[in-house]
């Protein structure tokens, strides 16, 4: 059942490119080929690019890009300013004087937790 819908559909095909390859274009037109074999097995197309006037071609716009907008600052020195690695001791000093309080809130002593948890040697050494 299967061979014959798919040689109907082919013969089909066959037939509609018969007709569509007869008809008479002019060559300037219409530079398409198609070639059949003569059992009807292999259809070839061929397609050449197509060439396209210079003088119907338009040049693409040039947007005109403002320099100063919301997300683009000119001013990068402040920007930077503020995601600068600072030191220790210049963070902890700032940190003091936004919050009003003492170094020890924002960096607090660790031996309490170094003492908990004891650091074991591995029994290999060698890795």
């Amino acid at each position: 059942m299967f061979r014959a819908a798919d040689t109907l559909c082919k013969r089909t095909f066959v037939d509609s490119v018969k007709l569509f390859s007869n008809a008479r274009f002019s060559s300037k037109v219409r530079e398409d080929r198609i070639a059949i074999t003569d059992d009807g097995s292999t259809i070839v197309c061929w397609h050449p690019k197509k060439s396209f006037p210079y003088e119907f071609t338009k040049s693409l716009p040039v947007e005109v890009i403002p320099e100063n907008t919301v997300l683009k600052v000119q001013n990068k020195s402040d920007i930077y300013e503020v995601f600068k690695q600072h030191d220790e001791v210049q963070m902890r000093e700032e940190l003091m004087r936004m919050t009003h309080t003492t170094k020890h809130r924002w960096f607090p002593n660790n031996q309490r937790y170094r003492k908990t948890f004891k650091r074991i040697k591995g029994d290999r050494e060698y890795l």
